[in-house]
């Protein structure tokens, strides 16, 4: 039913994806440049897109997966972080918004 290479079942969340979110962490326990942060954001795709190249997810799994493990972080790091290095979660929520990214409206060639 699919052109080869495509999955033989349906749409998930890739979970290399979401295991791919060190842009997210990256950017707030090290003070990178946008430069740098575009360069972590490039390796997340690269995990995630391989994903799709071997045919073992769509593109829009990716994605999603990307989503779900930026979110993992979003809620999970702050606390990591008081407890275990005593930093300020508020001031790591602060910066996790404004890391977030929408990788559903990711350009891979900008």
């Amino acid at each position: 039913a699919y052109k080869e290479g495509c999955p033989r079942h349906p749409a998930w969340p890739a979970m290399h994806s979401a295991a791919s979110c060190a842009s997210t962490y990256l950017a707030v326990v090290m003070d990178l440049s946008p430069q740098q942060i575009a360069e972590a954001r490039r390796l997340d795709w690269a995990v995630a897109t391989s994903r799709s190249l071997a045919g073992v997810h769509y593109a829009t799994d990716n994605s999603a997966g990307l989503m779900i493990g930026q979110e993992a972080v979003r809620r999970t790091l702050p606390e990591y972080l008081q407890r275990k290095f005593g930093a300020d979660p508020d001031a790591v929520r602060q910066k996790l918004d404004t890391v977030f990214y929408d990788w559903t409206k990711h350009d891979p060639f900008a």
